[in-house]
């Protein structure tokens, strides 16, 4: 990938080109993994691959990804081979799709100095100029707020202005003339006095834990998100900032999230109407991780009725060439996926490290063997990992016995600096290849794998 490119590691997304190795990635099931090593690639032609929820990633044509056909069939296929294979299936729908992740977690020692329910309340139908207070008319959201002061020691109470609908934050002990907490903390939080267009949620807040940024995304929805009577889940705003922040708190749980914009309309005070402010709605929908949405009592009951689909994967919709050349390198993970989070939580493959491992023996001047039992070694691939593939001794064997046989005689020639078997998962029987796999026959793979 381009060094330009994000990979999300537990404090956050970083710039590919300044990791390093023995350092944390994020994987797609919620785990960190080290990078056991980085490989520069040089300048290279850089494609744009792009998904259906409207994001995409940048990367070179020998990339990897882990696709799944409409079959649930998964492949390790290259950015190239994805291309020669098509986009669409005979029946004219897309073909490949990416996983995403389960969840995302995120290593933080950070207190929040504000309940998280009660700032997405705030940040969703808040009023963050003058005296801080929100609007509301659902008794059950104002409830789950009076319980939140209840429940922490902030010394605020909650004041109606005269219409059951607008709140303001009022401190509980009058006798000094300075804010109160929640004011306070707005203003260190860099909130005070931010317009709706200006909105945004704090980055320790993005990279809370999972439970508290359930709550931050309870808070927003509760206030000014919407549900349909299809359970569709939507937050509009107008604020680009939020509405890029609401992106990365819904994938970074899981959720798939696509955005929309449109320009507002308005009637002025003559009775025409005006175009107003650019707004920007996001529509959210649960993934691997089951939770509730909302506290309103409203929302809730309507959210009950909403059938859970599939959302555990995204489509591959378009790859094209950018016109432009990058630096690129790529990186080698430890986890046995061999997955990492690149840009918009997007998940992509890492390289195959035994092929840069052959490079640099062959660099060194030593022999390489390579034993392809899978028979998918792609030699154009290899070539620019910089693998002499002619003077590469590859074998390709029918069978299990044979692939141990072919093994154990490049080892007693002493002539090889490496030898790579890929993988010893493909090292299948013979008795198993001829379907004669019986059970007394079990035992033989059994002694073939422990070889």
């Amino acid at each position: 990938q381009p060094l330009d490119s994000l990979v999300l590691t537990p404090s956050g997304f970083k710039r590919m080109g300044d990791l390093e190795v023995g350092e944390l990635v994020s994987c797609p099931d919620g785990s960190f993994t080290e990078i056991l090593g980085i490989f520069p690639q040089g300048l290279q032609k850089v494609y744009k691959v792009y998904f259906d929820d409207g994001t995409t990633v940048e990367c070179t044509l020998d990339h990897l990804w882990e696709i799944e056909s409409r079959k649930k069939v998964k492949y390790i296929k290259t950015t190239k081979e994805i291309i020669d294979s098509g986009l669409i299936t005979k029946n004219k729908t897309r073909k490949w799709s990416i996983p995403k992740p389960k969840y995302v977690n995120f290593i933080s020692d950070k207190l929040l100095p504000l309940d998280p329910y009660l700032l997405g309340c705030l940040l969703g139908d808040g009023n963050l100029r003058d005296s801080i207070g929100f609007s509301c008319k659902d008794s059950s959201v104002l409830n789950q707020v009076l319980a939140v002061l209840e429940e922490n020691d902030y010394g605020v109470k909650l004041t109606d202005v005269g219409n059951n609908c607008d709140y303001r934050f009022k401190k509980i002990d009058c006798s000094t003339k300075d804010k109160n907490y929640i004011t306070k903390t707005i203003i260190e939080l860099g909130l005070y006095n931010n317009k709706s267009e200006d909105k945004f949620i704090p980055k320790d807040y993005l990279k809370s834990s999972i439970d508290c940024r359930i709550e931050l995304l309870r808070g927003l929805l509760d206030t000014d998100g919407t549900i349909s009577k299809s359970g569709t889940i939507t937050y509009t705003t107008v604020s680009k900032q939020l509405s890029k922040d609401i992106e990365f708190l819904g994938r970074s749980l899981g959720m798939r999230v696509t955005t929309s914009s449109r320009i507002t309309q308005y009637v002025d005070k003559y009775g025409k109407q005006k175009d107003g402010m650019l707004s920007y709605r996001s529509t959210l929908m649960l993934g691997d991780l089951i939770f509730d949405c909302f506290k309103s009592n409203k929302k809730t009951l309507r959210e009950n009725h909403y059938k859970q689909k599939d959302f555990s994967n995204k489509y591959i919709v378009d790859i094209e060439y950018t016109g432009i050349k990058k630096e690129c390198q790529c990186i080698k993970v430890a986890h046995p996926d061999e997955l990492y989070i690149t840009n918009d939580f997007n998940v992509t493959h890492n390289t195959t490290l035994t092929l840069h491992a052959i490079a640099e023996a062959q660099k060194e001047g030593g022999l390489a063997g390579f034993i392809d039992a899978e028979h998918a070694l792609d030699t154009s691939y290899a070539q620019k990992l910089n693998v002499n593939v002619d003077d590469l001794i590859m074998s390709q064997p029918d069978f299990g016995e044979q692939a141990l046989e072919i093994l154990d005689k490049m080892v007693s020639s002493n002539l090889f600096s490496i030898i790579v078997v890929d993988s010893v998962a493909a090292l299948t029987p013979k008795a198993e290849i001829e379907g004669e796999m019986g059970d007394s026959k079990m035992g033989l793979q059994a002694r073939l794998m422990s070889q």
